[in-house]
Parts: structure tokens; sequence; C-alpha cells
């Protein structure tokens, strides 16, 4: 049985473009973008009703990390859909706010001792709502990324604002 050499080999033959190191790098083509009209959505303090609403919605090619989303109650129920390249990411019907934190239908734990935001990649705290890729890995996307929301009761609330990253 051979062993390998501990030794390290510092040549930059074994970096490859785009990394630091043996840790792969993003290029300077990642963008943190404000969720508002100029990407597809709505301003800030917009009221939203009973019907989906596009609130970010971008075409391209790359990969989505996640995004950030404060809505006025987003305990109270409000409904997300994500649709990557035509794709429903969380259903159709979107996902719940409600189901995921306050009434804890999916066994989330609000104090933050499972690991269920790592695994399928959502928190919520105060009124913003959390997503990240499931495992913390991004999203490769080959044409669109689209965010729609939904209050879920009768009225309207907020939407407040919105970040999103991702490479283009």
């Amino acid at each position: 049985m051979a062993i390998a050499s501990a030794s390290k080999d510092t040549s930059s033959s074994l970096i490859p473009p785009g990394s630091v190191g043996p840790v792969p790098a993003l290029s300077a083509n990642l963008r943190y973008e404000d969720m508002n009209p100029s990407v597809g959505g709505v301003a800030r303090d917009t009221s939203i009703g009973g019907s989906f609403t596009d609130i970010y919605s971008v075409t391209g090619a790359g990969l989505f990390f996640g995004f950030l989303l404060t809505c006025e109650n987003m305990f109270d129920d409000w409904l997300v859909r994500l649709i990557i390249d035509g794709s429903e990411i969380f259903d159709s019907s979107g996902i719940s706010t409600k189901d995921i934190e306050k009434s804890d239908l999916y066994g989330y734990d609000k104090g933050g001792d499972d690991d269920m935001a790592k695994h399928i990649g959502f928190t919520i705290n105060d009124d913003t709502l959390r997503f990240e890729g499931p495992m913390d890995y991004p999203i490769a996307y080959t044409s669109s990324v689209v965010i729609k929301i939904k209050y879920n009761k009768s009225g309207s609330k907020k939407f407040k604002a919105g970040l999103a990253l991702r490479t283009i």
C-alpha cells in the first residue's frame, strides 16, 4: 500500500482560474439586487393582496444563492413562490410563512436549535424570510429567476423590501 506524500505543491498550476488557493471564488459578476421595479418587481411599501405579485424577475444564466424578503406581518401568512427556469421550486401554490414558522407545521424549531434552516434553506426572523439553497448550495439557472408573493388572508399587507443574491 502506497502512502501519499504530505508535502504541499504550491505551484500556480494547481490553482484554477476563479479560485483563491484551494477555495473556489466567485467572479465580480456577483450581484446583490434590491427587489424593486428595475428587476421586475414592485416598489417598497406596495400593498399586496390575494393574488400572486412578482417582486423579482430576471433573465440570464448563473447561480442563484437566495434572498431576503421583508413583509408586513411576515408570520401572519404570506405565500412565496420561487420559479427557476420555469420550474416551481416551492410548488405553484407557494410555501406558507405561517406553516414554516408560526404554526410550526413542519416541526421547525423557532429557537434555532435544529438544522432545518441549513437543510431546506429557510429562516424567519421578525418580519424577514431568508431563503438560501438547500445545504447552502446555490441553484443554477439558465434562463430566469422569478419570486412571487401573495398575502394569504383577506385584505392586504405591505411588501417592505427584498434582496436577492445571484451571479450573472
